[in-house]
């Protein structure tokens, strides 16, 4: 029994002195600690101001970072950090009142809520180098209006930003693959104070909850079609009034615009495969869905309640139609909800259906068919069978178009086509662009979605 205690006091003896951490010595500011040749900085006890942490403290290069260095210190206004510091741990900068934090080139890992709950930070940039970042990066501060990240960052991690209702602006860099759970949201409070955002190219998912809460974000702009999965409520509780999803989203997960009162819309692109239960939950001023007939898995077969003049707009026969009747949300079927090509005039959707003939592209130019233009616009329109010449009048401008023709009359003045008006499968097909310029409609092309977004 004896040699049993002495054994246990031996082994809890040799535990805690290697729980014990290096000793601290001191060099001007600075407490830090020596390992591998290497200096870890533990301690700032300067007197504030602009900082600027040594790459070195007699001759030994400064590495690291330590969690405690600048929690919650006082008196830094500025803290700039250099190349040789690989490393900065979890809550080292926590509730320190620094308004502009630098880190340069170098730095490889950044630890969890390394710069949270900081009240004065204004800015601070996150450079290529760092390959991994803790969650609650920066988030909790109120101050922060500028976060730069830098070409060669892949991960947005988890609430990153999350409740800094001062953040308005942001560019993603274009190497961005995947925006973390609540990176600009808030569970409760109010999200970043973003107005507008765009999606890099090379994302390729937008995780749960990222954007929720924003409640000045109004517009979301995918750069690309690399987005393949929406997670939940990525964008409820938002200020979007518009969104134009690209081609490549085949999933949305649930309540993902929930809560969004001054949208209006959304395109379900063709190849979208399945959405979430509610995914459109008390959107007060949504007007219209397009689900193609890809769409087959509806989680719970429901568009979502509590938005009150919702139509959707769907193939007959499609999983869609079937959601609808049993939630007896309206609905029209319409064919050309399967079109990969959609045209949006200012806020609605034209729907090809009824004209027996989706949009096409030829010459890089979008051909719809004649009526659906002209008519969606509110253009008096005639066909002159002889000359095969369409004639379109409104508010004083009178256009014509024939038949192989790679002029269009306005008012009597040419204007040269890049894609003549055809014929196809029987109908009267003509450039969309030039027709709604003519009427002098402005005309956007939207590629990652394939939308003709037109606008007076």
């Amino acid at each position: 029994m004896k040699k049993l205690t002495s054994l246990l006091l031996t082994l809890t003896l040799a535990l805690s002195l290697l729980a014990v951490p290096a000793s601290a010595l001191t060099y001007g500011d600075w407490e830090y600690t020596i390992q591998n040749n290497e200096v870890y900085l533990t301690k700032y006890i300067g007197s504030g101001g602009d900082v600027k942490v040594p790459s070195a403290l007699n001759g030994v290069p400064v590495t690291k970072i330590n969690f405690g260095t600048f929690t919650d210190n006082k008196n830094a206004e500025t803290i700039s950090v250099p190349s040789s510091v690989k490393e900065i741990e979890e809550m080292a900068f926590q509730g320190c009142v620094a308004r502009e934090i630098t880190i340069a080139e170098g730095c490889t890992t950044i630890g969890y809520k390394a710069f949270r709950l900081n009240d004065h930070l204004e800015k601070i940039n996150i450079p290529s180098t760092v390959t991994e970042m803790g969650y609650e990066l920066i988030s909790g501060c109120p101050s922060l209006h500028t976060v730069i990240l830098a070409e060669g960052i892949t991960v947005i991690p988890e609430d990153m930003c999350r409740d800094c209702p001062s953040l308005k602006t942001i560019r993603l860099p274009s190497t961005l693959r995947t925006i973390g759970k609540y990176a600009f949201g808030s569970t409760y409070l109010a999200g970043s104070g973003l107005t507008r955002i765009d999606i890099p190219s090379s994302v390729t998912t937008v995780e749960p909850y990222a954007f929720t809460r924003c409640f000045d974000l109004e517009e979301v702009n995918f750069l690309g079609n690399q987005v393949k999965t929406i997670g939940d409520g990525a964008f409820s509780d938002t200020g979007i009034e518009h969104i134009y999803l690209p081609t490549s989203v085949t999933k949305l997960g649930m309540n993902v615009f929930d809560n969004c009162d001054r949208l209006t819309g959304v395109v379900l692109p063709y190849g979208i495969n399945s959405i979430g239960n509610a995914v459109f939950k008390d959107c007060d001023n949504l007007t219209w869905v397009s689900a193609p007939s890809t769409l087959r898995d509806i989680r719970n077969g429901n568009f979502g309640s509590g938005s009150p003049n919702m139509i959707v707009y769907t193939p007959a026969g499609s999983a869609a139609v079937t959601a609808c009747q049993k939630w007896e949300t309206p609905y029209l079927t319409d064919a050309s909800a399967d079109s990969t090509i959609q045209v949006i005039y200012d806020g609605q959707r034209i729907s090809f259906g009824a004209y027996g003939q989706n949009p096409t592209i030829i010459n890089n130019r979008t051909m719809v068919p004649l009526r659906s233009i002209f008519e969606a616009m509110g253009a008096d329109v005639s066909w002159d069978n002889a000359t095969r010449t369409a004639l379109g009048q409104r508010d004083g401008t009178s256009i014509s178009i024939a038949i192989g023709s790679n002029l269009l009359y306005v008012n009597g003045r040419a204007v040269s086509l890049d894609s003549p008006a055809c014929i196809i499968n029987n109908r009267t097909m003509v450039p969309v662009r030039a027709i709604a310029e003519a009427f002098r409609a402005d005309v956007d092309w939207d590629n990652p979605s394939r939308t003709v977004i037109i606008e007076e």
